[in-house]
């Protein structure tokens, strides 16, 4: 199987590529160090349905058994949706 080019190289540990990141930008470092593959991948379930993505191609790449298990993501982008509407709104009643 090919690995993603996002990936890190094989010699790269994911250790070096904290160590590497925190000298580049001690911030970026922290988060490297602290991400986990369950917020990496809910990371992505948010990120793909917020930019279009269907729930069927979420689930897939996920692999949930279930697309009950994937709606999740929806229900957040419905009230991520629902928080720029409120602001927006009162932004412009003022």
């Amino acid at each position: 199987m090919r690995r993603p080019s996002c990936a890190l190289p094989s010699h790269v540990s994911s250790t070096n590529a904290t160590t590497a990141a925190a000298l580049e930008l001690p911030a970026l470092g922290t988060w490297w160090a602290a991400a986990s593959t369950h917020g990496l991948r809910h990371t992505f379930g948010s990120h793909g349905v917020a930019n279009g993505m269907t729930l069927e191609t979420v689930r897939q790449f996920l692999a949930h058994d279930s697309i009950a298990t994937t709606s999740i993501y929806q229900t957040a982008e419905i009230a991520s949706q629902y928080r720029e509407v409120d602001a927006f709104l009162e932004e412009a009643l003022r």
